[in-house]
Formats: structure tokens, sequence, C-alpha cells
């Protein structure tokens, strides 16, 4: 059975926020720095930092070429996506839902910010594309029958006029496909508008993923300064 890779990636942010969720009924305060622990944190930190390598090629001319192919970059941002998901459920097992030392709160909200943020922008934004573009399709269409339909009142001379002045009186049906595309330009517009928003999403997910691995490296640097338990 084939899945939509949006059903998937709802249902995957979906657990991750009820597992995150799960600190209002559990905690584990011994099994972030146990053995099993770390093996998560250690494995989830790898996956994300896999994953990050999809922008790295992504803006940068040399190593783009190489996945300039659509379907490659298609597939590695399928892989960035579920890398990144992947990495996160395994960091959040890892806390064993222990948000208590600062640094440890802010690197868990701030890698659930990289994710929404990324997801958010990666998915809104494309459905906003695709709209987009068959609104624009629509409105053409609706634009050039409008100029037909103009045209062929002018040749055959059957625009009205009233007894009183000169000005034209359209037709109700020509009226109201002017009323449809300017409703139609209207949404339109706002729909453009909206998906510059979303595609701020992505800038916000870039800055808030360098700052997840500045946060990372001082998380890890502490766990080794301050030692780790099972090698006790």
């Amino acid at each position: 059975m084939k899945y939509d890779e949006r059903t998937i990636i709802f249902v995957g942010t979906l657990l991750l926020a009820l597992l995150w969720l799960g600190f209002l009924t559990h905690q584990s305060p011994e099994f972030a720095g146990s053995l099993s622990g770390g093996v998560f944190a250690i494995a989830g930190s790898a996956l994300m930092l896999v994953s990050s390598s999809y922008s790295v090629f992504k803006r940068m001319p040399a190593l783009r070429n190489i996945l300039s192919v659509k379907k490659s970059m298609r597939r590695s941002l399928q892989v960035h996506i579920f890398m990144g998901l992947a990495g996160a459920f395994l960091i959040l097992i890892h806390t064993g839902h222990k948000f208590q030392s600062t640094l440890g709160i802010l690197l868990t909200t701030t890698m659930l910010l990289v994710v929404f943020s990324g997801l958010v922008g990666r998915y809104f934004r494309g459905f906003f594309a695709d709209d987009i573009q068959e609104r624009r399709n629509h409105l053409e269409a609706l634009r050039t029958e409008f100029k037909l339909r103009t045209e062929q009142m002018s040749d055959s001379s059957a625009i009205l006029f009233s007894a009183e002045n000169a000005n034209p009186v359209k037709p109700p049906d020509l009226l109201v496909l002017v009323e449809s595309i300017a409703e139609l330009e209207y949404s339109l517009n706002a729909e453009l508008h909206l998906r510059k928003v979303f595609a701020r999403c992505l800038y916000i997910h870039i800055v808030l993923s360098a700052l997840f691995y500045l946060l990372l490296g001082l998380h890890i640097w502490a766990a080794l300064v301050f030692g780790l338990r099972w090698f006790q």
C-alpha cells in the first residue's frame, strides 16, 4: 500500500508533539545520563547532523550540481525531512522528559521549533504554490474569455446605449464575468502575500537550525566536562 508523503509527515509530527507532551505524565530523571539514554542521544544527534547536509548541498553551487537532477533534489529533501524527524524522536526519548536544566530546555525547544518551522515552510508553502498556479490559470482563462466577448460585441455592434447618456451598459453575463475576475484577482493577491509569510518560515528554520547546533555543541561539551555516568 502506497502512503502519501504528506500524510506520513503529518502523522510523524503529531506523534512527535505527543511524545513531547508526555512530560505531563512521565519523568525519568536518571535515563538521560544512562548508557541507554546516551545511545539515543548519540543516534539522534547523528541523524540531525546528517540531515543538515541537505542544506549544505543545496546552497553550495559546487555541491548542488551533484544533485542537479530534480528527482535527486526531491529525494534528498525527503531524506532530510525523515532523518530530521527520526533524530528529533530519538533526542526526545533521550531526555526522559527531564526538562530541568536551562540548557536542556533551550535545546529541546529549539529542536522542536526547527522541526515545525521546516515542515510549515515546506508543505504549507508548497500547498499555496500549487493552488496559486491553478488560480493563475483560471484567471488567465477568464481574461481570455472576457477579451473575446468584448471583441465580439464590438464587431457586432451589440453594445447598448441608454437614452440619457452614452455610457455602454454591459449584459448581465459580462458583468458576472468581470466580478469573477475581480474576486479571483483579490484572492490571488491575498494568497501570494500569505505565501511570502510562509516562505519566511524557511529562513527562520535556517536560523533556528544554526542555534540548535550551537546549543547541541554546548550540551555535548557540558556532558564531557561533568562526566558520563556510565563510565564511572
